[in-house]
């Protein structure tokens, strides 16, 4: 189908992909994770800066498209959370400092002059920091743009359900961790929305209507789907709670007694009627014998 948008489109996701690809992000992280030895981050520490630079020049600072400051806001979170893994590492045989010095000065002397407006390069204040938190309101105040802009192709797309859950499950989390700082503020400014309102009234206009979504909101189900299951599972309910009743309560030693008396009457019963037969077969007639088979059946019910 033309035009279906997936999850995968929204643009926060899309780009930050494309960004720790053009960063080389395995480089320096199996080493952070230790999976690879110290050697193996060479490359990444003396051309990081290159990486980046790369990468934003696709980006640049009068573009009105792809959200250039956004571009630059990621490359800062990524390259602080670089720092932080880098600083918690013990891989790195000392060389943590100058890592993270020459990250500092690079966001310092060559990242802060390209002219990105609103990308905060750095801040000797930690509550400041360009944090994980803010990403997150700054993700998804991007993704919310980007959903108004294209409502009506998600409305009618397959994935529909999937963006929208998507979502409202990172609108949750933000609304857990938000406060009224001016970090976060500036993130809404940015986007020109006023406050968290902005963001939910936005989520309501999502109203799938693709009919081949299969989880789409309110497809019923074919009929008689689970027929067979409903009338099983009661059946299975019932000899299920019988057996319990019978092992687990004095009901199962009761029904054996009872059982196992009648069974025995029986059984004396028809050899009286045995012996009588063969000892006086011509004075019982045929009507005797099935009386008597009447009034057994009879007297042990009666028992009963």
């Amino acid at each position: 189908m033309t035009n279906d948008i997936s999850k995968d489109e929204l643009p926060s996701a899309k780009h930050y992909n494309e960004l720790k690809k053009s960063m080389n992000y395995n480089e320096i992280n199996d080493v952070i994770m230790r999976t690879k030895p110290p050697s193996h981050s060479d490359s990444w520490i003396k051309n990081f800066n290159t990486y980046s630079s790369n990468y934003l020049s696709k980006y640049p600072p009068i573009s009105t498209n792809d959200n250039p400051n956004k571009r630059c806001r990621d490359v800062v979170f990524f390259l602080e959370d670089i720092k932080k893994g880098v600083t918690q590492s013990q891989a790195f045989e000392g060389q943590n400092n100058m890592i993270i010095g020459n990250i500092n000065n690079y966001l310092k002397t060559m990242l802060m002059p390209e002219g990105y407006d609103y990308c905060p390069i750095n801040s000797n204040d930690e509550n400041k920091l360009y944090t994980e938190n803010i990403k997150q309101l700054d993700d998804l105040c991007e993704d919310i743009t980007y959903i108004n802009e294209k409502l009506d192709e998600i409305n009618n797309s397959s994935q529909c359900k999937d963006i929208k859950d998507h979502i409202v499950e990172e609108s949750r989390s933000v609304k857990a961790k938000y406060n009224h700082s001016s970090e976060y503020n500036d993130i809404l400014k940015y986007y020109r929305y006023e406050s968290l309102q902005d963001i939910e009234s936005a989520i309501e206009n999502i109203k799938c209507k693709n009919p081949h979504d299969a989880s789409s909101d309110g497809m019923p189900e074919l009929p008689g789907k689970h027929t067979p299951i409903l009338i099983v599972l009661p059946i299975f309910g019932i000899i299920l709670l019988s057996f319990f009743l019978y092992k687990l309560t004095p009901l199962g030693p009761f029904l054996n007694t009872k059982i196992l008396k009648k069974i025995k009457y029986w059984k004396i019963t028809d050899d009286k009627d045995i012996d009588q037969i063969l000892e006086y077969p011509s004075e019982i007639p045929q009507t005797n014998i099935h009386d008597k088979g009447y009034h057994m059946l009879y007297n042990t019910l009666g028992d009963s």
